[in-house]
């Protein structure tokens, strides 16, 4: 589940963010006072896990977006260069 936002696009870190508002409101709702250690090291590898995904989908669309505009721009300017070259 992605939560929309203005742009009418989903967004991952939104839903990361979400994700672990949550987690930490349940989290604090916990009637012991103290968590389960097993618990503990279950919350924080998912947070580990969720934050290097993170920074892999931030990584790759870093390296991607020059890519593919000038993978676009290439494209439009030997379109046009084939245009005039047989007009």
């Amino acid at each position: 589940m992605y939560l929309p936002v203005g742009d009418g696009e989903d967004h991952p870190i939104i839903l990361y963010n979400e994700v672990m508002s949550y987690c930490l409101v349940v989290l604090q709702k916990d009637d012991l006072g103290s968590m389960d250690p097993q618990l503990e090291r279950q919350v924080e590898t998912i947070r580990n896990l969720v934050d290097s995904y993170t920074k892999i989908v931030s990584k790759t669309v870093r390296d991607l977006v020059p890519k593919t505009i000038m993978h676009i721009v290439i494209n439009h300017v030997s379109f046009i260069q084939r245009l005039n070259l047989y007009m």
